[in-house]
Parts: C-alpha cells; sequence; structure tokens
C-alpha cells in the first residue's frame, strides 16, 4: 500500500512538472510575432497638416487610416492602397457643408465596430471659437469614401455661450450600447496660444441612432465642463467590442493641482442607450510614479537639455484608445523618468491593466516600463485580445548615431498564470534621418493599434515615421506613417497536443526515473546526490 501511494504521488509531481515545461514553452512561443504586410500608409505629401495625428482601424477586407488632411483605403490583404481622398472631400461625402470646414478640421479618429459592422469617424473643426465635432457613420463595413457612403453629424464641441468654448484633442471610444466623445476644453485653438480652464466635455450618443438611415442626436447626452480634478485629464472612453455591454468605462490621466504624478482615473457612463445618461463617481489607481516627458532625444543633439530644434510630444495624457477585453482595461502613455527629477532625462513607455470587479470596483493587476537608459520611447498604442496577447507599438529615439534615429517598434506580451511577459521588440521602420524637425516641431500626437475583426491573432499598427528631405538624407522635415500587420503566434493547438502526449506518457517517463526527496543513498546510507535530483533508471522494472 506504502509503495502505491508513493508511486502515485511521484506520478502527480511527474504530471505537475511536465505542466510547468508545457506552459513555459506557451510563453516562450507566444512572447514574439511575425510582421505580415508592412507598407507607407499616407503622408504629409498628401497633405498639408504639420503633425499626422495618426488613427486607423481593421474591416473585414480593408485597413482604413485617417489622418489630418486626408484619409486613405487599403485592402488588408495585399496592402495595396484603394482609394485616397482629402478629409474636406470625406466629409463633404457624408453630408457636412463646405462652408461648415471652411476653417479646416484635424485630430482624426477611426473605430470599426464589428458588432454593428459599421464604421465610424470624427474630427473636430477647426473654427477659433465654438467649434464643431464632426461625427460619421458608414453605410456598410466598406469605408471607402463616396457620396452617401458615410453619413456625418456635428454639433458643437464645447458650450457656445462659455468663454471656454473652442473643443480641442477628441477622444472616441464605444461599446455595444453607445458611441462615446470627449473633448479638451481650451478659449481658443492651442496652437495659436489658447489657454484652457481645467476642464472637459464628454458625448455619450446611443450607437443605433448613428447606424440608422438618417443618423441623429437627439437623444444624445452632453456633459460640458466637466473638471479635471473630479473627472480627470483628457477623457479617453475605453473601446469594447463585447456584444453584451450594461455601462461604458472613461479612464483619464489623474489631474493632481499640485503636481504629482501616477494614478490614472477610471468612471462609468450609465443608461447610455437612450437619453439622460448619467456619471458615475470616479476611482483613482496608483501607479508607478513618473515625471513629465521630455523632447525624445535625436543623434543631431536635440531633444532632452539641448535648446536645438528637434521635436516635441503630448504630456502625461492617454492620448491613444484603450481598449476592455471581458473585465480587463488596456492602457498606454508617455512618461518621463526619473520620477523624481526637475527636469526627467527620458522618455519612457508605462502600460497598465486595470481589473472591473464584479462590485465595480478597480484592481491594479499589471504595470510596467518600457525604457532604457540609452533611448526615449514614446507615442505609444496598445490592443490586447481575449487569449491575453498584448500588443504594443511605439516611436524609439536616442542620442547614439548608431540607433537613436526615430524609429517604429512593436513589443508584443503573453499572458500566462495572470502574468503578461514580453518578448523581443521587433523593428518595424528604417531610416537615413538623425535630425528631424519641422515648423510645429510637433511629433504625434498620437498612434494607432487596432485588432482584426477576423483573426483575433491579428493586430494592425500606424505609426509615425520620419522622411528625409531634399536637404540631405539625415535631415527630416517632412512626416510618413507606417502601416503593419502583427501576427502574434497561435500555438495553442499544438501545445495542448504536446500535453496531451507527454501527459499520455508521464508513466513511462516517471517509471524510467527515480526521485527521492532525501536525495540518492548507497548500501552504507551515505549521500550519492543532493536531495531533488533527477537520477535516470536503467531497471524500471526492478521497482
Amino acid at each position: 500500500m506504502r509503495l502505491k501511494i508513493r508511486v502515485a504521488a511521484w506520478e502527480r509531481r511527474c504530471t505537475r512538472i511536465l505542466w510547468t515545461i508545457v506552459f513555459s514553452f506557451t510563453a516562450s512561443l507566444c512572447a514574439g510575432a511575425t510582421i505580415g504586410i508592412n507598407v507607407a500608409g499616407l503622408s504629409q505629401p498628401n497633405t498639408t497638416a504639420q503633425e499626422p495625428d495618426i488613427s486607423g482601424a481593421a474591416g473585414p477586407s480593408s485597413y482604413a487610416e485617417f489622418v489630418n488632411g486626408a484619409f486613405g483605403v487599403f485592402n488588408n490583404s495585399t496592402g495595396v492602397i484603394r482609394s485616397q481622398t482629402t478629409d474636406q472631400t470625406f466629409w463633404q461625402n457624408a453630408g457636412i457643408s463646405a462652408s461648415a470646414l471652411s476653417d479646416g478640421a484635424s485630430n482624426p479618429r477611426l473605430i470599426y465596430d464589428p458588432n454593428s459592422a459599421r464604421w465610424f469617424a470624427t474630427e473636430i473643426t477647426n473654427t477659433s471659437s465654438g467649434n464643431k465635432i464632426l461625427l460619421a457613420a458608414s453605410s456598410s463595413s466598406d469605408p471607402t469614401s463616396t457620396p452617401g457612403s458615410w453619413s456625418a453629424i456635428s454639433f458643437p464641441a464645447a458650450q457656445a455661450h462659455n468663454e471656454f468654448s473652442y473643443g480641442d484633442f477628441p477622444t472616441l471610444g464605444l461599446d455595444a450600447n453607445g458611441v462615446y466623445i470627449a473633448v479638451d476644453n481650451y478659449n481658443g485653438p492651442p496652437q495659436q496660444g489658447a489657454d484652457y480652464n481645467n476642464t472637459s466635455s464628454l458625448f455619450s450618443i446611443p450607437k443605433a441612432d448613428l447606424i440608422s438611415k438618417t443618423p441623429a442626436i437627439t437623444n444624445m447626452t452632453a456633459f460640458y465642463g466637466q473638471n479635471y480634478e473630479s473627472l480627470g485629464y483628457i477623457l479617453q472612453p475605453v473601446i469594447d467590442f463585447n456584444p453584451i455591454k450594461s455601462k461604458a468605462v472613461v479612464v483619464a490621466d489623474n489631474y493632481d493641482p499640485l503636481g504629482a504624478m501616477g494614478a490614472i482615473n477610471r468612471f462609468n457612463i450609465i443608461g447610455t442607450t437612450a437619453s439622460g445618461a448619467t456619471l458615475s463617481s470616479t476611482q483613482t489607481t496608483q501607479l508607478t510614479q513618473y515625471a513629465y516627458p521630455p523632447s525624445p532625444r535625436q543623434p543631431n543633439g536635440s531633444g532632452g537639455f539641448s535648446i536645438k530644434p528637434g521635436i516635441s510630444i503630448p504630456d502625461d495624457r492617454y492620448a491613444s484608445s484603450a481598449y476592455q477585453i471581458g473585465n480587463l482595461i488596456y492602457t498606454v502613455h508617455t512618461v518621463g523618468l526619473p520620477a523624481d527629477a526637475v527636469a526627467p532625462s527620458s522618455c519612457a513607455i508605462q502600460w497598465s491593466v486595470l481589473r472591473l470587479t464584479s462590485e465595480d470596483k478597480t484592481e491594479l493587476v499589471q504595470q510596467g516600463m518600457i525604457t532604457d537608459s540609452n533611448h526615449d520611447y514614446f507615442n505609444p498604442s496598445i490592443s490586447a485580445n481575449a487569449a491575453g496577447d498584448v500588443v504594443i507599438g511605439y516611436n524609439r529615439s536616442g542620442p547614439n548615431a548608431s540607433d537613436g534615429m526615430i524609429l517604429s517598434f512593436v513589443a508584443v506580451g503573453s499572458t500566462s498564470n495572470g502574468t503578461i511577459s514580453f518578448g523581443s521588440s521587433v523593428q518595424l521602420s528604417t531610416t537615413t534621418v538623425t535630425g528631424f524637425h519641422n515648423s510645429s516641431g510637433l511629433w504625434g500626437d498620437y498612434s494607432s493599434m487596432s485588432p482584426d475583426p477576423s483573426n483575433p491573432s491579428i493586430f494592425w499598427f500606424a505609426q509615425e515615421i520620419p522622411l528625409a528631405s531634399s536637404a540631405g538624407l539625415t535631415t527630416g522635415d517632412t512626416w510618413g506613417t507606417e502601416i503593419t500587420e502583427i501576427v502574434v503566434p497561435e500555438p495553442k493547438l499544438f501545445v495542448w497536443i504536446l500535453a496531451v502526449v507527454l501527459i499520455a506518457g508521464r508513466r513511462r517517463f516517471c517509471e524510467s526515473h527515480r526521485f527521492d526527496s532525501t536525495g540518492i543513498i548507497d548500501a552504507a546510507g551515505a549521500p550519492l546526490t543532493p536531495p531533488g535530483r533527477w537520477i535516470p533508471d536503467t531497471d524500471p522494472e526492478s521497482h
């Protein structure tokens, strides 16, 4: 009896060890990526904008990219561009008058919604006071812009009677019930030196009203003039493709009037299927402390503490989209390090995963930094899937001549036992430009990582890259974009087959090895091996 118990315990230990091998092998396979399509996207020669503000999304057969001044549609099987138009033409095709666009539009956002098989796009008009939010929905899963293929509406970005009647930096999110837009409130265009008043405006629009034959905002709920201290700085409505949803989620950078940095806010929009939506209380989750991000360094000596013209990036706001998968929310933004420095020396990327509990509390699941002392990391975006794959795309630069150029990278992580582990980053772009600077000096303001609606193992990344100027191959004053298909490994089926083979053969494995918790001893009782060692057994039948 004692022998049978001991053999059974030994077999259980073998099984646990084999499962550990399987899970470790799974994690090592998942922590990598294959690059599929990698093509040039829209660029500054297609528009007059000084920075792109990149937004992109994949549909069933197309990838659409929206940048300041231009809208393009690509075949997502070949990467070949199918159509391209100006943003002015895009909005006029959707029903916005030319007079409403007389001052131009900017800050595009774009999402494909697999639940409704519709695309949603937004921009703001650049009217110096009382500007409008433009919102369009496609009539089908084809994003091509032709007259009538999209339908658009517009509404005030801020309260018209308020001095701060300009809405800037729109963000866009959606879920099963609604489409959500937020703006930051100014008293004029920020690029013209306007002031802000520490408030944001948030809009909740039932999705059914937007995908009807005639889009309407009759049931829209507008939350004008929401204080930073109450909700946070730069409200980012979360994208959630779950077909069942009871409330919308919004995240934001926690605003501390004393200047402390290192927390994220989360609140809900309740009752989003009709008018009269309400906001929940705000919950704050502490993250690792950080500082304001400096200008990224380049090999030409710009950035950091240098006064040489280079590029400037947005602050620590959550500039790119946040995604919810199940009850997990994935976020990423640029921060400055060291956290306690008056003048931080480098840019880093902070990512975090939040869990929404059944009691509607926010828990920090995991957080991390992408950083090293020789480089600056900035302009990130993130997405994930239900299998626990997490993909972060970003720019990297630095002072070294060999690898300090502004490049595009992607890092792919996998989740094992609730913990995300990232493999080595993959470089996506190359350049000879060692010093980039244009008239605005702006870079970004955001990049775009989005999931493929047809394959959960595919993600699409659109990022800004420098183009060489006519003055020489090492100087750049013109931006381009790069569209990349990222395929995360799918070892699951292979690993389960491996697991079945290993576990089925565990008895043979166990019988061919002897293990003793006290070590192997000789006839006199002297230890021959340390405790806990694996010893091949040349005569398994002897026991």
